[in-house]
């Protein structure tokens, strides 16, 4: 879907039965009641505008990189447990994804021929199929979904979309229509706050006001009084269309030990 027709799908949704002046006309009185709701109207249409672009510019990319600091946080002790990415995407099915810093998290290498996965680095590769001819395939890898599905899911969102090269569904995966928060600076980047909400938890993102747009900082953070951990990721070091060198994508160096690990050629038809 276009950024246009989804703000177009999302202001006819967010203003039905909100904005009853017919078209072509307008009120004869001011109702402040109407005002706030045009408002809040508009708004929404900015924010996922807002989310949309990034989006986009992703899908459209045939390249990119991006470092993700990721902190989880237990606001009762204080106590926090950091996880540094480094991730590199080419199309039409290089990826290297991998811990920097931190105990560690899921680490996954597809040369264009090759695919490995790891739980965590430094191990022996779990997975080590033939690589699918796209980007999404990876994900349906039958081995990658049968061994390693519930890592990455419970991994930080949004890491795995940014992995499939699109990352609209799992921006928002569980989460309602995006609102708009405020304009706030985020190391020194003026950027876009939007919000959005489930039964359990909030999602605060943060990205550039100006274009390309991209996601500087997402916030996960529980509403049920108790539950007190918290989530937050900062993105950065974007770097969009710009040459990569396919030696970013060598199993050979990678932090994934693949020689000990069983082979086997399948993938998902």
């Amino acid at each position: 879907m276009t950024t246009q027709k989804a703000i177009r799908l999302v202001c006819l949704f967010a203003g039905a039965g909100s904005l009853t002046v017919p078209f072509g006309c307008e009120a004869k009185k001011k109702d402040p009641g109407r005002t706030d709701k045009k408002d809040a109207f508009n708004q929404a249409c900015d924010a996922l505008h807002t989310v949309q672009r990034f989006c986009d510019v992703l899908r459209e990319s045939k390249m990119y990189q991006v470092t993700v600091m990721v902190t989880n946080i237990v606001d009762s002790t204080g106590f926090q447990a950091v996880v540094e990415y480094e991730l590199a995407v080419l199309r039409p099915n290089r990826v290297n994804l991998s811990v920097t810093r931190g105990v560690g998290g899921p680490m996954i290498i597809c040369d264009g021929t090759r695919l490995l996965f790891s739980s965590l680095p430094h191990r022996n590769a779990e997975v080590d199929i033939k690589a699918p001819d796209q980007l999404s395939g990876i994900t349906t890898a039958r081995m990658i979904g049968e061994r390693a599905s519930s890592v990455m899911r419970g991994s930080p969102l949004l890491l795995w979309g940014l992995v499939e090269g699109d990352p609209q569904e799992s921006f928002l995966h569980d989460f309602g229509v995006p609102i708009f928060v405020n304009h706030e600076s985020i190391d020194g980047i003026e950027c876009v706050h939007v919000r959005s909400e489930n039964e359990s938890s909030l999602l605060d993102a943060w990205l550039e006001a100006e274009d390309p747009g991209m996601l500087c900082k997402l916030v996960v953070s529980p509403k049920r009084k108790g539950d007190n951990l918290r989530q937050v990721q900062v993105y950065k070091n974007w770097v969009v269309g710009r040459p990569i060198p396919l030696s970013a994508f060598d199993v050979a160096t990678s932090k994934i030990l693949h020689e000990p690990a069983k082979k086997s050629n399948d993938s998902d038809d």
